[in-house]
């Protein structure tokens, strides 16, 4: 068995902690939320770890914002 490295927190297998940005949306949380709890937002960060959390907190949200942005060309049909 592998020793836990960098990230491994986010695998569900591992946990349910990734199922949390499950239904939201850039307004749910409102943007001043997205945040580990640690820096003032919504969401919890593993017991001595918020590299990874910050980091994909990050980018769930960078990923809502550019889908909100790019929204219809993405669900363009030809």
């Amino acid at each position: 068995m592998k020793p836990p490295g960098l990230g491994d927190k986010i695998e569900e297998k591992k946990g349910d902690w990734i199922l949390r940005f499950t239904g939201l949306s850039l307004q749910n949380p409102l943007p001043g939320r997205w945040k580990v709890k640690k820096d003032g937002g919504q969401f919890d960060q593993f017991a001595g770890a918020t590299i990874t959390p910050r980091g994909v907190v990050a980018a769930v949200r960078g990923g809502l914002e550019f889908f909100a942005a790019h929204k219809a060309s993405l669900l363009e049909t030809n």
